[in-house]
């Protein structure tokens, strides 16, 4: 219930800062934004990521889990922290090591809205580690999902 709080303000609050100088409103659009991992060959057993908005005009709507079953749940969030533009994800799994995901893999979706421009995040900073809790060189990436994705 507090999600959906959040999300409804973030939304009513944003509205009215998006009209256009000349007093039109511009088109809102909306996004997915997939966030992935990659821990080459190490296993991934947690993480935590501080991502913020490159631009004031974009919304952080929701936030929906990855494809492995180690992280397909939604991870933990703030929800005040998205009011303000920001989010820290973060997320770890009890699984045995041999089912942890390795490689590539989708950690969450977040879906944003935007006033016509294209989303994009800063990662500020990143903690990503293996089963025994030891930190892993990971490499983040943030891409918009193509409409033939959804």
């Amino acid at each position: 219930m507090r999600l959906h709080a959040a999300i409804l303000f973030a939304f009513l609050t944003w509205l009215p800062s998006a009209q256009a100088q000349d007093g039109e409103r511009p088109a809102l659009q909306f996004h997915a934004v997939d966030i992935h991992i990659d821990t080459g060959e190490d296993q991934l057993g947690g993480y935590q990521i501080h991502l913020k908005a490159a631009r004031p005009d974009l919304k952080i709507v929701s936030i929906e889990g990855g494809d492995s079953p180690a992280f397909r749940e939604p991870p933990k969030y703030d929800p005040k922290a998205i009011q303000r533009n920001q989010v820290k994800l973060a997320s770890f799994t009890t699984l045995p090591k041999a089912k942890l995901p390795r490689g590539r893999i989708r950690v969450a979706t977040l879906h944003v809205m935007t006033n016509g421009a294209e989303p994009a995040f800063l990662v500020r900073n990143q903690i990503v580690a293996s089963a025994g809790i030891d930190r892993i060189d990971a490499v983040i990436t943030i891409t918009k999902r193509n409409k033939e994705q959804n």
